[in-house]
């Protein structure tokens, strides 16, 4: 598994850097804003703006006009790092949800506190504050909109 990783970084940056550089038509190494939507789309990315947004903060790009390659590489990395783990996160919740697509506040607490990288207190509360909470259940959906941003 790890000689794949080696194998494949490079083919991803030159596929990168190829997809990139059809934007950057001056060569300068920067693209705007709309660009980079435009070309993320193409990648196959399901991308709205309020999402590039969120993609932007992520990286500390704020409300920048201009993309560099390398702040590029950043945001489609943390897109491929969350759809990555998406099945995974869909498979541990099946354990609670019971096929119902929504967990408890309590059990998401569990899963979050006890699990893996262990969340504290304060920042479950934050991601139960970020989701649609209702009679005490959050959609898994909302839950994978919040991992992802």
């Amino acid at each position: 598994m790890e000689d794949y990783f080696w194998i494949t970084v490079p083919k991803k940056l030159k596929e990168f850097r190829l997809r990139f550089n059809v934007f950057d038509r001056d060569g300068n190494g920067i693209i705007t804003v709309s660009e980079l939507l435009t070309l993320l789309i193409e990648m196959g990315q399901n991308v709205t703006k309020a999402d590039l947004v969120d993609m932007m903060r992520a990286v500390d790009l704020g409300n920048r006009v201009d993309i560099h390659f390398d702040e590029f590489l950043m945001m489609v990395a943390n897109k491929e790092a969350c759809e990555e783990n998406v099945q995974e996160v869909k498979e541990a919740f099946k354990v609670f949800d019971n096929g119902k697509g929504y967990i408890s506040v309590t059990d998401l607490r569990t899963i979050m506190s006890s699990m893996g990288e262990r969340l504290s207190d304060e920042e479950v509360d934050e991601m139960i504050q970020e989701a649609s909470v209702k009679n005490g259940n959050i959609k898994i959906s909302d839950f994978i909109t919040i991992l992802c941003r």
